[in-house]
């Protein structure tokens, strides 16, 4: 096994691929990775790498199972057993009353240490939409994830803007026919193209951009 690197030096990197056994709703186990369920869900990841053993993982979990609550639908909370295997992790939640969260177990050759510097347990990281590592093991919850999903709302709000600037030359054509048959002043006449800015600025911005 690798030597554990410093958690502190995975952040801003791809977040590594791990493959997992994970529980489903009715108890059974399917293979998946890390990756696929960062993409299956569309939404940042909260990873928390668990022991049956541990004495403090208990507390974590439970933590990270009213995150779970408390965002649903905007991130997937993740506890990974790294001892045991999927029975361990259905017996560790059920005796901890852990139900929000998606329960999985790393595969017994995966290296965490490698991937994720995990040398003490428990071990919680952060991984953003494009799988890029955000935190890692000292992570502030509910805060670390706050910033990060307001951080992602910003982008997406800019989004449409730059849509807009590009728009289709044909869409905004179609808007000026729809305008011309409504108002006389820019039917086919010398001075329609001194009106058109004056009336319909909007439109006629996206024109120039063109």
């Amino acid at each position: 096994m690798v030597a554990p690197t410093a958690p502190s030096t995975f952040v801003g990197r791809p977040a590594a691929d791990v493959a997992l056994e994970v529980v489903q709703s009715d108890g059974a186990t399917r293979q998946a990775t890390l990756h696929e369920l960062s993409r299956s869900s569309g939404v940042p990841l909260v990873l928390d790498f668990f022991a049956p053993w541990c004495k403090a993982c208990p507390a974590a979990a439970q933590h990270l199972e009213r995150i779970a609550q408390d965002f649903a639908g905007r991130c997937l909370c993740i506890l990974v057993c790294v001892d045991g295997g999927a029975d361990a992790a259905k017996e560790f939640a059920a005796a901890h009353g852990l139900s929000h969260c998606t329960l999985a177990a790393v595969d017994e050759d995966e290296d965490l240490a490698a991937k994720y510097g995990v040398k003490g347990l428990p071990h919680k990281a952060l991984i953003s939409i494009d799988r890029t590592v955000v935190q890692n093991y000292e992570l502030e919850l509910p805060s670390d994830l706050e910033a990060l999903l307001a951080s992602a709302a910003g982008s997406d709000a800019a989004a449409p803007a730059a849509g807009a600037r590009a728009a289709p030359l044909s869409h905004i054509s179609a808007q000026y026919k729809e305008l011309e048959k409504s108002d006389p002043i820019l039917r086919e006449n010398p001075q329609r193209w001194v009106m058109f800015p004056i009336k319909y600025p909007g439109v006629w911005e996206m024109y120039k951009k063109h």
